[in-house]
Protein backbone atom coordinates (compact mmCIF):
# COMPACT_ATOMS: atom_id res chain seq x y z
CA UNK A 1 0.00 0.00 0.00
CA UNK A 2 3.19 2.19 0.25
CA UNK A 3 2.17 3.57 -3.25
CA UNK A 4 -1.38 3.69 -3.27
CA UNK A 5 -2.92 7.47 -3.38
CA UNK A 6 -4.67 7.85 -0.35
CA UNK A 7 -6.66 10.96 -1.46
CA UNK A 8 -7.79 9.24 -4.54
CA UNK A 9 -9.89 6.37 -2.99
CA UNK A 10 -13.70 6.16 -3.30
CA UNK A 11 -15.67 7.69 -0.36
CA UNK A 12 -12.61 9.79 1.05
CA UNK A 13 -14.36 13.47 0.28
CA UNK A 14 -17.16 12.27 2.78
CA UNK A 15 -15.17 11.61 5.57
CA UNK A 16 -13.91 15.35 6.80
CA UNK A 17 -11.63 13.03 9.26
CA UNK A 18 -9.91 11.36 6.97
CA UNK A 19 -9.51 14.02 4.84
CA UNK A 20 -7.70 16.17 7.61
CA UNK A 21 -5.49 13.79 8.68
CA UNK A 22 -4.62 13.18 5.27
CA UNK A 23 -3.65 16.81 5.08
CA UNK A 24 -1.48 16.49 8.62
CA UNK A 25 0.39 13.51 6.69
CA UNK A 26 1.47 15.92 3.93
CA UNK A 27 4.95 16.87 5.96
CA UNK A 28 6.36 13.56 5.54
CA UNK A 29 6.13 14.31 1.56
CA UNK A 30 8.27 17.44 2.79
CA UNK A 31 11.55 15.78 3.48
CA UNK A 32 14.66 15.50 1.39
CA UNK A 33 14.35 11.26 1.36
CA UNK A 34 11.17 9.54 2.23
CA UNK A 35 11.01 7.35 5.21
CA UNK A 36 9.35 4.54 3.93
CA UNK A 37 9.09 2.87 6.95
CA UNK A 38 7.24 6.08 8.67
CA UNK A 39 5.29 6.38 5.61
CA UNK A 40 4.03 2.76 5.90
CA UNK A 41 2.79 3.20 9.31
CA UNK A 42 0.53 6.46 9.24
CA UNK A 43 -0.70 5.14 5.76
CA UNK A 44 -1.34 1.68 7.52
CA UNK A 45 -3.67 3.67 10.53
CA UNK A 46 -5.47 5.70 7.74
CA UNK A 47 -6.15 2.93 6.07
CA UNK A 48 -7.50 0.91 8.88
CA UNK A 49 -9.52 4.11 9.59
CA UNK A 50 -10.79 4.10 6.36
CA UNK A 51 -11.79 0.78 6.33
CA UNK A 52 -14.20 0.84 9.37
CA UNK A 53 -15.60 3.83 7.67
CA UNK A 54 -16.22 2.92 3.65
CA UNK A 55 -15.22 -0.85 3.23
CA UNK A 56 -18.35 -1.72 3.41
CA UNK A 57 -19.49 0.47 0.37
CA UNK A 58 -16.39 -0.68 -1.70
CA UNK A 59 -16.92 -4.52 -0.65
CA UNK A 60 -20.33 -4.34 -2.21
CA UNK A 61 -19.53 -3.22 -5.49
CA UNK A 62 -20.00 -5.26 -8.77
CA UNK A 63 -16.02 -4.29 -9.20
CA UNK A 64 -14.91 -5.44 -6.06
CA UNK A 65 -16.77 -8.46 -6.38
CA UNK A 66 -15.58 -9.20 -9.56
CA UNK A 67 -11.98 -8.84 -8.65
CA UNK A 68 -12.70 -11.56 -5.85
CA UNK A 69 -13.94 -14.02 -8.85
CA UNK A 70 -11.11 -13.59 -11.26
CA UNK A 71 -8.38 -13.42 -8.20
CA UNK A 72 -8.50 -17.03 -5.99
CA UNK A 73 -5.12 -16.03 -5.00
CA UNK A 74 -6.01 -12.85 -2.73
CA UNK A 75 -7.63 -14.95 0.30
CA UNK A 76 -4.67 -16.99 0.76
CA UNK A 77 -2.25 -13.77 0.09
CA UNK A 78 -4.27 -12.00 2.90
CA UNK A 79 -4.38 -14.53 5.10
CA UNK A 80 -0.42 -14.65 5.09
CA UNK A 81 -0.12 -11.05 5.76
CA UNK A 82 -2.20 -11.55 8.48
CA UNK A 83 -0.09 -14.41 9.95
CA UNK A 84 2.76 -12.20 9.15
CA UNK A 85 1.50 -9.41 11.48
CA UNK A 86 0.41 -12.20 14.23
CA UNK A 87 3.72 -13.10 14.34
CA UNK A 88 5.59 -9.88 14.17
CA UNK A 89 6.90 -10.04 11.25
CA UNK A 90 9.07 -12.50 11.36
CA UNK A 91 9.97 -15.01 8.03
CA UNK A 92 7.20 -17.95 7.69
CA UNK A 93 10.23 -20.18 8.52
CA UNK A 94 9.69 -19.33 11.52
CA UNK A 95 5.87 -19.70 12.04
CA UNK A 96 4.14 -22.37 14.17
CA UNK A 97 3.64 -25.90 11.97
CA UNK A 98 -0.56 -24.58 11.73
CA UNK A 99 0.58 -21.70 10.46
CA UNK A 100 2.77 -22.93 7.70
CA UNK A 101 1.71 -26.11 7.05
CA UNK A 102 -2.64 -26.42 7.64
CA UNK A 103 -4.71 -28.54 7.03
CA UNK A 104 -7.55 -27.94 4.91
CA UNK A 105 -9.48 -27.54 7.96
CA UNK A 106 -7.01 -25.19 10.28
CA UNK A 107 -6.84 -23.06 7.08
CA UNK A 108 -10.49 -23.19 6.96
CA UNK A 109 -10.01 -22.50 10.89
CA UNK A 110 -7.64 -20.14 9.98
CA UNK A 111 -10.17 -17.62 7.82
CA UNK A 112 -12.56 -18.18 9.79
CA UNK A 113 -11.16 -16.38 12.84
CA UNK A 114 -9.14 -14.10 11.24
CA UNK A 115 -12.24 -13.05 8.31
CA UNK A 116 -12.56 -9.33 9.61
CA UNK A 117 -8.49 -8.79 9.11
CA UNK A 118 -8.59 -10.68 5.85
CA UNK A 119 -11.32 -8.70 4.14
CA UNK A 120 -9.00 -5.87 5.57
CA UNK A 121 -6.08 -7.16 3.02
CA UNK A 122 -8.32 -8.53 0.67
CA UNK A 123 -9.43 -4.43 0.13
CA UNK A 124 -6.12 -2.71 0.11
CA UNK A 125 -5.36 -5.76 -2.96
CA UNK A 126 -8.89 -4.46 -4.64
CA UNK A 127 -7.76 -0.62 -4.77
CA UNK A 128 -3.97 -1.32 -5.38
CA UNK A 129 -5.64 -3.24 -8.31
CA UNK A 130 -8.48 -0.33 -9.22
CA UNK A 131 -5.61 2.65 -9.22
CA UNK A 132 -3.07 0.42 -11.21
CA UNK A 133 -5.88 -0.72 -14.12
CA UNK A 134 -7.07 3.55 -13.85
CA UNK A 135 -3.29 4.45 -14.35
CA UNK A 136 -2.62 1.63 -17.28
CA UNK A 137 -6.08 3.00 -19.38
CA UNK A 138 -4.74 6.55 -18.60
CA UNK A 139 -1.63 5.66 -19.99
CA UNK A 140 -2.62 3.76 -22.83
CA UNK A 141 -5.12 6.08 -23.91
CA UNK A 142 -1.34 8.08 -23.97
CA UNK A 143 0.72 5.30 -25.97
CA UNK A 144 2.98 5.20 -23.14
CA UNK A 145 3.34 1.33 -22.34
CA UNK A 146 3.64 0.64 -18.44
CA UNK A 147 5.89 -2.75 -18.03
CA UNK A 148 5.11 -4.51 -14.64
CA UNK A 149 7.83 -6.10 -12.34
CA UNK A 150 7.37 -8.53 -9.91
CA UNK A 151 10.02 -8.81 -7.33
CA UNK A 152 10.35 -12.75 -7.05
CA UNK A 153 13.96 -12.72 -5.96
CA UNK A 154 13.76 -9.97 -3.22
CA UNK A 155 12.38 -11.74 -0.15
CA UNK A 156 12.35 -15.36 0.61
CA UNK A 157 8.56 -15.19 0.87
CA UNK A 158 8.18 -14.34 -2.60
CA UNK A 159 8.47 -17.67 -4.85
CA UNK A 160 5.76 -19.02 -1.89
CA UNK A 161 3.58 -15.59 -3.27
CA UNK A 162 3.96 -16.66 -6.78
CA UNK A 163 3.42 -20.06 -6.94
CA UNK A 164 0.55 -19.89 -4.35
CA UNK A 165 -1.39 -17.81 -7.02
CA UNK A 166 -0.20 -20.61 -9.81
CA UNK A 167 -0.89 -23.90 -7.50
CA UNK A 168 -2.93 -23.35 -4.68
CA UNK A 169 -1.73 -22.55 -1.05
CA UNK A 170 -1.93 -26.59 0.25
CA UNK A 171 -0.36 -27.83 -2.82
CA UNK A 172 2.60 -25.27 -2.68
CA UNK A 173 2.71 -25.09 1.17
CA UNK A 174 3.31 -29.10 1.31
CA UNK A 175 5.91 -28.66 -1.90
CA UNK A 176 7.93 -25.89 0.09
CA UNK A 177 7.87 -27.27 3.14
CA UNK A 178 8.75 -30.61 2.56
CA UNK A 179 11.35 -29.29 0.27
CA UNK A 180 13.18 -26.27 1.03
CA UNK A 181 15.77 -26.24 -1.98
CA UNK A 182 13.08 -25.91 -3.93
CA UNK A 183 12.38 -22.14 -2.72
CA UNK A 184 16.05 -21.35 -3.54
CA UNK A 185 15.74 -23.60 -7.38
CA UNK A 186 12.78 -21.51 -8.21
CA UNK A 187 14.62 -18.04 -7.36
CA UNK A 188 17.73 -19.09 -9.28
CA UNK A 189 15.31 -19.85 -12.40
CA UNK A 190 13.44 -16.56 -12.20
CA UNK A 191 16.33 -14.04 -11.45
CA UNK A 192 16.17 -12.04 -14.73
CA UNK A 193 19.67 -12.72 -16.39
CA UNK A 194 20.87 -8.52 -16.06
CA UNK A 195 21.23 -9.27 -12.55
CA UNK A 196 24.38 -9.65 -11.31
Amino acid sequence: PIYLSLTHLPHVDKHPTLKERLTSMRNLTKTPRVSFHEVKVHKMVWLREYSSLVAHLVMNTQAFMDFIAKNAWVEPYALFKVLKDRTEQYMWTTWPREYKKPTQKEYDKLVEDNIDEIAFYVLLQFLCYKQLSDVKKYANGKDVLLKGDIPIACEYISPFTIATRLRGTNEIMSDIYDNPELVHALQEALVPLDIE
